[in-house]
């Protein structure tokens, strides 16, 4: 099963689909991939060998076909269908994209798709729905997705073209650049010849929450140091790293951090270092900075190894051979 495309006079035939071709009047429009590529194309003459059904519902055979401006569309069931096309046709090459190129991390803006021919000028003759899926921007660190009208970047993007140009909103989430949006559709796209993609800087947002890259340790014993030391960064709404001197302090919920409590970033960053805990029990650590959000950790902490006994109640003063009043309670600890 095959359908073909002959140029009018120049007699060689290229395989365009297996399926169904659309066609308006004399006008047969090609969205699949092919050798000869997505246009536009005038038909002359149509011919058949074996079944074709026209309109999904008529059958044809041999050259019955009829005339074109009667077929809505074409399926081949068996056999091949040959469609003969003017020489006087138009195939777009490449797509261009076109746009601002400097943006923020979260920030929109319009860009504008041309469909373009090998030397790079418009071909205003591409109309209606197509889907392309664009891609080479990156996610950003804490995982958001660029989007091109609210579709996901990588996702085919439904898009409408008038006179060869169609128009999207571009929203951007990793800091980066330069970096190059491009966009493909069947075989052609903005890295074809005459095409281009759209070459961005994005720059980071303003600060607006800590992020914990490294974990304190998750448990500990009193009064021995972390064996994972916190690291914390100050980051924009999307997780890019701010470059920022800001002071970071950590406190605990019970207890006392020993160690560093207070750490200044250096372009954006936090390490602590010599962090311990003084209180057993589920220990919460909140580190906080002025002006973002804050974060924090539960560290479980274990008593220390016993090395003395400890008063918590003495005892009353009493007669000899009188029985305290207040009796003692003393504990073990570390």
């Amino acid at each position: 099963v095959a359908v073909t495309l002959n140029y009018d006079g120049a007699d060689a035939a290229l395989t365009v689909s297996q399926g169904t071709l659309a066609l308006n009047g004399n006008v047969i429009t090609v969205n699949s991939a092919s050798q000869l590529g997505i246009g536009v194309y005038t038909l002359i003459q149509a011919s058949g060998s074996g079944s074709v059904t026209t309109n999904g519902s008529e059958t044809v055979v041999g050259n019955a076909l009829g005339a074109p401006n009667t077929v809505a569309s074409l399926a081949v069931v068996s056999g091949s269908l040959q469609l003969k096309i003017a020489s006087s046709i138009f195939v777009y090459s490449a797509w261009k994209i076109t746009g601002g190129i400097s943006l923020t991390a979260g920030g929109s803006e319009p860009i504008t798709i041309t469909a373009v021919d090998a030397s790079g000028n418009p071909v205003p003759a591409v109309t209606g729905a197509f889907s392309p899926t664009f891609r080479g921007l990156g996610t950003s660190p804490n995982g958001t997705v660029p989007t091109i009208n609210g579709v996901l970047e990588g996702h085919p993007t439904p898009l409408t073209f008038v006179s060869g140009v169609a128009t999207a909103t571009l929203t951007v989430t990793k800091a980066e650049g330069p970096v190059t949006l491009n966009v493909t559709e069947g075989f052609h796209d903005s890295t074809s010849p005459g095409g281009s993609g759209l070459t961005l800087n994005v720059s980071v947002g303003s600060a607006t929450y800590l992020a914990m890259p490294t974990h304190p340790s998750s448990t500990a014993t009193a009064g021995v140091v972390l064996g994972s030391q916190p690291v914390i960064t100050i980051v924009d709404a999307y997780g890019n790293l701010i470059n920022s001197s800001a002071n970071v302090t950590v406190t605990a919920s019970a207890g006392t951090v020993q160690g560093t409590s207070t750490v200044s970033a250096s372009s954006g960053t936090a390490p602590f270092s010599g962090l311990s805990l003084n209180t057993q029990g589920a220990i919460t650590l909140t580190f906080a900075s002025s002006g973002v959000a804050s974060t924090n950790a539960t560290v479980v902490v274990t008593a220390n190894t016993p090395t003395k006994l400890g008063v918590l109640t003495q005892p009353s003063t009493v007669f000899a051979g009188v029985v305290f009043v207040t009796q003692p309670v003393v504990a073990v600890e570390d």
